[in-house]
């Protein structure tokens, strides 16, 4: 392990969870701390302090980690010295056709998948729409 490693024993001390909840940590792309996934796909960011990074609850009073953009500079740098840009790839899952509750739990609490959904329902023609679902997919979709 490099001194840029974060153990998971260490990512689940900054948590406070059992070491067997964090499944995998990272750099974090600014280098500006370590990434932590936990078993609930939740992904925080540690750095100076303990924040959110990525799929976490929609009505959280906790810290949103918000990375600063990057110049495009700095990715070509970034891509010269590590070969490639570890970039997460797209969902390329369609959204589910049927029921609001199988689009929902195909959303999981997921900001990404809920703008999918919801953009989704929103092409629907304007009697078909789904009120119920809009409002539960604009909630999850926005930060």
């Amino acid at each position: 392990m490099s001194k840029d490693d974060l153990s998971a024993e260490d990512a689940a001390a900054r948590l406070a969870v059992p070491a067997h909840e964090v499944i995998e940590t990272r750099p974090a792309p600014a280098k500006d701390g370590h990434l932590a996934t936990t078993h609930d796909g939740v992904v925080y960011h540690l750095g100076e302090a303990v924040s959110y990074y990525a799929n976490y609850p929609p009505d959280t009073f906790y810290p949103v980690y918000v990375p600063a953009p990057s110049s495009k500079a700095e990715e070509r740098a970034e891509e010269d010295t590590r070969g490639a840009v570890e970039a997460p790839e797209p969902d390329a899952e369609p959204v589910p056709e049927g029921a609001a509750g199988k689009v929902l739990a195909w959303v999981n609490r997921d900001q990404a998948r809920a703008a999918r959904a919801l953009a989704e329902e929103r092409k629907r023609p304007e009697g078909e729409q789904r009120a119920g679902l809009v409002e539960q997919l604009s909630k999850l979709a926005s930060p």
